[in-house]
């Protein structure tokens, strides 16, 4: 049941992007929704499968939780989405880690854990999972002041599209593509 509820934060950021930035559907992601809609739906009924006789209690405090975590996972992306019209990717990193550190030195404080930091500094595993964590991070995020084109008589201005043949993946055929700028 998590695995349904973690896949349902996608519908919650749809409903944010439409309700609060009033981002509008075209039809391919209407469809895009309705088919993440059954999948979900299937994923929790499972019409296929054999009835068990046994009746299963999956409601718990676990799966609030879970529920929440969803819904503020969508409003962290919406807010990232916001806070990058104001301010650069760098800047929204470091002002995540900032918080990331204050929230784990506040759980440490309350859950009173002993942290031996000799090892926490000597152990590479952590300096490994750091830089990779910062590094990640850093490529999910291209603001816009961070685009630039190749050939500037082909860039777009706000509101235009163009039709273009690309990759996503290096070695992926070329496709049929249509880029959109945005403010």
């Amino acid at each position: 049941l998590y695995g349904v509820l973690d896949l349902s934060r996608v519908l919650f950021a749809m409903l944010l992007g439409v309700v609060v930035l009033g981002e509008v559907l075209n039809f391919y992601q209407i469809i895009g929704l309705i088919f993440v809609s059954a999948g979900l739906l299937l994923l929790k009924y499972r019409p296929f499968t054999p009835k068990t006789s046994e009746k299963q209690n999956s409601f718990s405090i676990y799966i609030v939780f879970a529920l929440i975590s969803c819904v503020l996972n969508a409003v962290s992306g919406l807010m990232d989405k916001l806070l990058m019209k104001k301010i650069t990717s760098t800047q929204l990193q470091f002002w995540y880690m900032l918080f990331l550190v204050i929230f784990y030195f506040i759980y440490l404080l309350f859950s009173k854990t002993k942290v031996n930091i000799k090892n926490a500094v000597t152990n590479y595993w952590i300096w490994i999972l750091s830089i990779m964590f910062i590094i990640g991070d850093k490529a999910l995020f291209i603001a816009n002041d961070e685009i630039h084109w190749i050939r500037e008589d082909l860039a777009l201005k706000e509101g235009e599209k163009m039709e273009v043949m690309a990759r996503i993946r290096y070695r992926q055929p070329l496709q049929k593509a249509t880029l959109h700028q945005f403010k």
